[in-house]
């Protein structure tokens, strides 16, 4: 229970006792085990040290989870790929799927992966169809691991000259909490803009009294009148009528929200790779590359920086192929650099504040993108 410096405008069935902060829970729920299925440059900015940016606040992102692979391998050739993830917090467990094309590759092996050298005590994974594996991992109850690195290091070998995508499914992330608790109540009378999907200004009040502020929240009605899932930018919350006390009961699924990416290979011989280059080539002598684009390296490489305002700031990527690039700040689009393979922003005028800078690059071929925050 979050305590708040308020009262409670209404009071629900028996069982519930009105306290000064909010309601406070007399009879214990049910909690259930929640294995539900589906990098970065900020700028922090302090009266001491300041970097002036934009306007926006900063709005916190999904967790990414992302197949991290070369774009070409050689026929008979054995190659790996990680299962990247980014900016999680106090992880528990973790699955997902991967699929591939059988007879164009052959799975060879599935290895461990780690987050802030840190491994998964339980790791299990299993073919669950010809061309999908499988994977699960965890850490022990009411543990978790926060920062970023890979899922699980899978080796594949090449059997024939292709192009495959390998698929990552929108799998799941638990927190270390593990369950579904019980946060809040609230008035049944939120019930009709659930059903429509949306969520009231009133509605948000409600959760930020009870110390969960919403920022970006996107409303799924899993069954109308009566179950619903409201899925933030780092928490996922279930709502369930309780008929019983004519109210709604809100509660922390333990669900980590993520975006999930896949990635495309190119299989084939030396000789064909060095035929499509002289293919792809325009006029300009630039070379065009089918597949993912992968963000290689960029500076400055910590997850923070800091700056005094007046100061200039450089960001610099580098892509493993040619690509459109367009920078963001909180979302906002302030620069492109068009058929490049390392690009350079800078900005050297903002506001006191925090700031996330994003640089997306995108093949205009196949319109696949990779994204560096």
């Amino acid at each position: 229970m979050h305590s708040r410096s308020h009262r409670s405008d209404w009071t629900p069935a028996t069982g519930y006792a009105v306290v000064k902060g909010g309601l406070r829970e007399k009879m214990k729920g049910k909690g259930k085990v929640s294995i539900a299925p589906r990098a970065g440059i900020a700028l922090v900015l302090v009266p001491a040290v300041i970097l002036l940016f934009a306007v926006a606040p900063v709005i916190a992102q999904p967790v990414e989870v992302r197949v991290n692979a070369t774009a070409y391998v050689e026929e008979g050739e054995t190659f790996s790929v990680t299962i990247d993830i980014a900016g999680v917090t106090d992880l528990n467990t973790a699955q997902f799927a991967l699929s591939f094309t059988p007879g164009v590759v052959d799975l060879r092996n599935v290895g461990q992966g780690e987050i802030k050298k840190k491994k998964f005590p339980t790791f299990m994974h299993y073919l669950s169809a010809e061309n999908t594996l499988e994977v699960l991992m965890s850490m022990p109850i009411g543990a978790g691991v926060s920062g970023s690195g890979h899922l699980a290091e899978i080796e594949f070998v090449a059997k024939e000259g292709d192009e495959i995508v390998l698929d990552l499914s929108e799998g799941s992330l638990i927190d270390k909490e593990g369950q579904e608790r019980t946060l809040f109540y609230l008035n049944e009378k939120f019930k009709d803009e659930l059903n429509d999907g949306e969520i009231s200004d009133d509605l948000k009040g409600k959760f930020e009294a009870e110390g969960h502020p919403l920022e970006n929240p996107r409303v799924n009605v899993i069954k109308k009148d009566e179950i619903w899932d409201i899925t933030d930018e780092r928490k996922v919350y279930t709502v369930i009528f309780d008929a019983e006390a004519s109210a709604l009961k809100i509660g922390d699924t333990g669900r980590i929200p993520a975006n999930w990416y896949g990635a495309a290979i190119r299989i084939g011989t030396e000789e064909e790779e060095d035929d499509d280059n002289d293919d792809d080539l325009k006029e300009d002598g630039e070379v065009v590359t089918p597949g993912y684009p992968n963000i290689t390296a960029w500076k400055p490489a910590e997850t923070v920086v800091r700056n005094a305002a007046g100061e200039s700031r450089a960001f610099n990527i580098s892509v493993s192929q040619i690509a459109d690039i367009r920078w963001q700040i909180n979302g906002t689009e302030v620069q492109t650099n068009e058929r490049v393979a390392e690009a350079v922003y800078t900005n050297a005028s903002a506001v006191i504040g925090t700031w996330n800078v994003s640089a997306i690059a995108t093949n205009t071929t196949t319109g696949l993108s990779d994204m560096h925050t």
